[in-house]
């Protein structure tokens, strides 16, 4: 009962039995390998892990033949803020088609293709597999948090074979694209952190750490707090289009430079025009980076991308542009939706990852032993005697 208990729970908040245990198992592995790989140069890499007898199946997701590791690396040069190996992130890299719909089917039923990216100091001619593994050692926590996350990406594609082309679409140009302004990369960023494909995983990514850290019911509160994802969330629902432009104003110089790079441009004496137009391409380079997308993924033949595309495609990205562009009018009125959305999708994550309280450990109860024969001569002792007279 106890066991269905806590399988009810973690579906509840959206975490699937056992995918910690195949997150901690795959890390494991990953770390085995590499005492045994020999590395030369800086070259990407795969290692392959086979899931014989179900290693690493979890919840009902059990058929898949094997998962890849792809370790990519990236040289930079060293500052005083950024030193030594860098994990730049994790991915979870899936195949999909196009159906006659326009949904995009999940090609990727037999392995799971994740990615790890490690930038090296161009100090560093040529990496060992000992850097490696220590790297991966000093994050642990974050590492196995982070398979979690990938891991709950290929699931979902395994639950929902199908995904809509303009959420993808989407999806990709929020997580990819930066106009060198840190509020409005900030919101670009917001954008990408409230999507659903996001917000799907990001339960099965804090439970992981709640396992890691052994999080009872009393530390809850303080971890929950603490947890970067959860401060994000907090932060993404206090955002303002009021503070965003106020913010803006501070940087007249920034907002100069990126609206200078428009073609044909009069820049206006009046910082306040400016920040009306500098809110307007930031709007309308979205939705062109988001439409150019929803065209490449729209184009999955030679002749299509020879001639363009066919009158059935061209009529669903005429509704998609008319969709994604109602706002081209009054591109403030986009900003302002956003808010919107950000107050009402952050506070509802943030009201679904508190339920992880239930899946944390017991609090410990304290148990008191007492020697029973002085216990029983207090409690005599204590009881009112009627004492005749």
């Amino acid at each position: 009962m106890r066991d269905l208990i806590k399988k009810i729970l973690r579906e509840e908040v959206g975490v699937p039995r056992g995918i910690v245990d195949s997150a901690q198992r795959l890390y494991n592995d990953i770390i085995s390998r590499l005492k045994r790989k020999t590395i030369t140069g800086n070259s990407n890499f795969i290692l392959t892990f086979k899931n014989v007898n179900g290693k690493y199946s979890f919840s009902d997701f059990q058929d898949f033949e094997s998962i890849k590791v792809e370790f990519e690396f990236k040289e930079y040069s060293e500052t005083d803020m950024h030193k030594g190996i860098l994990i730049l992130g994790m991915g979870h890299n899936g195949q999909s088609r196009l159906d006659d719909g326009f949904e995009l089917i999940n090609l990727d039923t037999d392995n799971i293709n994740l990615s790890i990216d490690l930038a090296i100091p161009e100090t560093i001619n040529e990496i060992d597999n000992k850097i490696i593994i220590k790297t991966l050692e000093d994050n642990k926590q974050m590492i196995v948090s982070s398979l979690s996350h990938e891991l709950k990406h290929a699931y979902d594609g395994f639950k929902k074979p199908s995904e809509g082309l303009k959420q993808r679409s989407q999806y990709n140009v929020y997580s990819g694209t930066r106009f060198g302004i840190e509020e409005i990369d900030e919101f670009v960023y917001f954008l990408y952190f409230i999507t659903v494909i996001e917000n799907l995983v990001r339960p099965s990514e804090i439970y992981s750490l709640m396992q890691q850290g052994e999080i009872s019911q009393k530390d809850f509160l303080n971890f929950i707090s603490s947890n970067r994802t959860y401060s994000t969330l907090k932060k993404i629902n206090e955002f303002s289009v009021d503070k965003l432009i106020e913010s803006l104003k501070q940087k007249p110089e920034e907002v100069d430079n990126l609206l200078s790079n428009v073609e044909d441009y009069e820049m206006p004496d009046s910082i306040d025009e400016k920040i009306n137009d500098l809110l307007k391409v930031i709007y309308l380079e979205l939705q062109k980076k988001t439409l150019q997308r929803a065209h490449s993924m729209l184009t999955n033949n030679f002749f299509e991308a020879l001639f363009g595309l066919s009158d059935e495609k061209m009529k669903f990205l005429n509704s998609f542009e008319s969709e994604i562009l109602k706002f081209k009018n009054n591109p403030l009125k986009y900003f302002e939706f956003q808010e919107k959305k950000f107050k009402f999708v952050s506070e509802k994550m943030m009201k679904r990852l508190s339920k992880l309280y239930s899946l944390a450990k017991p609090n410990p109860i304290k148990l008191v032993n007492k020697d029973p024969m002085t216990f029983e001569m207090r409690m005599l002792e204590s009881k009112p005697r009627n004492i005749k007279s």
